[in-house]
C-alpha cells in the first residue's frame, strides 16, 4: 500500500518539524512548504491526500491557497486542515469559508491533529469512492473491500452486480 502524502505548509520551522515528526510516525509521507506559493507547487507536483495549512505565511497566505485549490477542479477534493495561531471565531469562519475542511488553533495536541488528519483522509476517500448516481460505494470501494477480504485469509464469497445503462 502506498503511503498517504501530506503537504505541510508552515513557515515556522519548529512547528513544521513537530507536525512532520508526528505525521511521519503515524505512517504518512510528509512534504514541507515554507510559504503558500511553494505549497501550491507541491500540491500540483505530488497530488497529496491532504494539506496541513498555516494561515499566516509569506508570499501567498493560507486562506488564498485554500481558495485557489478549492476553485480548481483538480484539487477541490483535497482535504485541507488549517493549523494556525488565529483562534477567534471570525478567523475560524474565514478559514472554513476559504475552503478548509477542518480548523485547529495553535497550540494544538498532536494526537488530536493526527486523528483529524486520518478522519479527513477517510472522509475524502469515501466521497471519491461513492457512485454519484446511486450514492452507494463505487467500484474502487468494492475492489478495496474484496482485496481486504482476500488478504485476511477468511472464507469469502462475493457477488458483484452492475447495472448497465442505469440513468
Amino acid at each position: 500500500m502506498l503511503l498517504k502524502k501530506i503537504v505541510i505548509a508552515e513557515d515556522d520551522d519548529a512547528i513544521a518539524h513537530m507536525v512532520n515528526m508526528a505525521l511521519g510516525d503515524a505512517g504518512f509521507l510528509c512534504l514541507r512548504a515554507r510559504d503558500g506559493e511553494e505549497a501550491l507547487k507541491l500540491v500540483k507536483a505530488h497530488d497529496p491526500d491532504l494539506l496541513v495549512l498555516d494561515v499566516m505565511m509569506p508570499r501567498v497566505d493560507g486562506l488564498e491557497v485554500a481558495r485557489r485549490l478549492k476553485a480548481d477542479v483538480m484539487w477541490s477534493r483535497t482535504p485541507i486542515l488549517m493549523l494556525t495561531a488565529l483562534a477567534g471565531i471570525d478567523d475560524q469562519v474565514q478559514g472554513l469559508e476559504a475552503g478548509a475542511d477542518a480548523y485547529m488553533s495553535k497550540p494544538f495536541d498532536l494526537r488530536e491533529m493526527g486523528a483529524r488528519v486520518k478522519a479527513l483522509i477517510r472522509s475524502a476517500r469515501r466521497e471519491r469512492n461513492r457512485n454519484p448516481t446511486t450514492n452507494l460505494p463505487g467500484s474502487r470501494a468494492i475492489d478495496e473491500e474484496i482485496e481486504g477480504a482476500l488478504k485476511s485469509g477468511k472464507p469469502t464469497a462475493v457477488v458483484h452486480v452492475d447495472i448497465l445503462n442505469f440513468d
